[in-house]
């Protein structure tokens, strides 16, 4: 006799139904199909598991169904493997050279933990702010401070710096620097009402009050931005020979100095891009992304589902289809680690997945290890990975 077949849901549904946003025919279909076959009831509790409790990423409306799709097969077979939700070992798919490997897991239970001698911590709130070319503040989380500076009043609780004018008629504005360290991360909010949050490892430069006729401030690492609107003063953001141009939107650039490429991941309203020359330029919508190839001197653009690129902004780390390479640079500056890899081939390995931002690298580290492709030795704060 042939095998029944099992039918599967629409994932949309399942991940309505999870976010309370199902419609009446939805909600009744749904009730159809789990009282149709005991492998559907068991499917869906299995992603209400991924979902509530194992998963320390939150997929996006909008690209949840091309996952679901990798994983789906899997779930159905979860009577023949390991009792938690264990995701991606049989689902790596070989594209090219490299391997897509499904990096979220059901949290793992204790006996499931390989034991790190170092246990290494995420990053915190952590910034220093340097005021023309020589007096400087440090400031940390949970650290108030208040300054008067020459133009404005600066307060900061720790993990955020305001800056708020005072009434003047200014001639000229000092330059202000606000430099985060690796393990670091922390919110600006400058004169004009613009919002920055910066990465790890990321120098913001600005005046203190912004002047004439333009908003001026020059970027060296990763921040996104929620401009305020004004357009009689355009925003600039600039990144060596990068160059960004609002009126007021919200987007996500990375232009670390060490890195060949600058992006530039456009949300809502809209930017022109260009390099300083203006030999390159071109005008994203939301939802494109820009990216710049330093050295061969190119500018491109493409539709993207931008989650993934800002998920840092939302204490979460998302990665869809990135190397290991690409994500072990990405944690080593948060976690203020060094990294190593044994076997190159295992930095072209592909993962899609996340974390939670503020989980101890170890059991991350636990995570990706649980994928059976690498695995992982810690020495103080030196990431072998093999």
């Amino acid at each position: 006799m042939p095998k029944k077949e099992v039918k599967i849901i629409d994932s949309n549904i399942i991940w309505k139904c999870f976010h309370g946003k199902l419609s009446d025919d939805e909600e009744k279909f749904l009730k159809e199909w789990l009282e149709e076959d005991r492998a559907h009831a068991e499917y869906f509790e299995n992603a209400k598991s991924y979902f509530e409790e194992g998963s320390s990423f939150h997929r996006s409306p909008y690209n949840i169904n091309s996952g679901w799709r990798k994983i789906d097969s899997h779930i159905r077979k979860r009577e023949t493997r390991d009792n938690y939700f264990k995701l991606g070992i049989a689902a790596s798919l070989i594209i090219a050279i490299s391997m897509v490997v499904w990096l979220s897991v059901k949290n793992p239970t204790r006996a499931d933990l390989k034991e790190y001698a170092t246990l290494i911590e995420p990053g915190t709130s952590s910034a220093t702010l340097i005021i023309g070319d020589s007096i400087t503040y440090e400031f940390n989380q949970g650290q108030r401070t208040s300054l008067v500076a020459s133009l404005t009043n600066i307060e900061t609780d720790g993990s955020e710096l305001e800056y708020v004018q005072r009434e003047n008629s200014p001639t000229q504005a000092a330059i202000h620097t606000l430099a985060i360290p690796r393990g670091g991360e922390f919110v600006l909010k400058l004169s004009d009402g613009t919002t920055v949050w910066l990465n790890a490892e990321t120098e913001l430069k600005y005046p203190e009050t912004f002047l004439g006729d333009e908003r001026r401030v020059e970027l060296n690492g990763e921040a996104y931005f929620e401009v305020a609107h004004n357009n009689e003063k355009p925003f600039y953001v600039v990144s060596g020979d990068h160059e960004v141009k609002v009126l007021g939107t919200s987007f996500n650039i990375s232009a670390y100095e060490d890195e060949e490429q600058i992006v530039t991941t456009l949300i809502n309203g809209g930017v022109r891009v260009q390099d300083k020359f203006d030999a390159l330029e071109l005008t994203l919508e939301p939802l494109e992304q820009s990216t710049l190839e330093r050295f061969a001197n190119t500018l491109t653009k493409k539709k993207v589902e931008p989650y993934q690129f800002v998920a840092w902004k939302e204490k979460t780390f998302y990665f869809e289809d990135r190397s290991l390479g690409d994500i072990m640079r990405i944690m080593a500056r948060w976690y203020d680690i060094d990294v190593f890899f044994d076997d190159s081939t295992a930095a072209e390995i592909h993962f899609t997945g996340g974390f939670k931002r503020y989980e101890e690298f170890n059991k991350i580290g636990n995570k990706i290890e649980m994928t059976n492709e690498v695995q992982f030795e810690i020495k103080g704060n030196t990431v072998i990975i093999k």
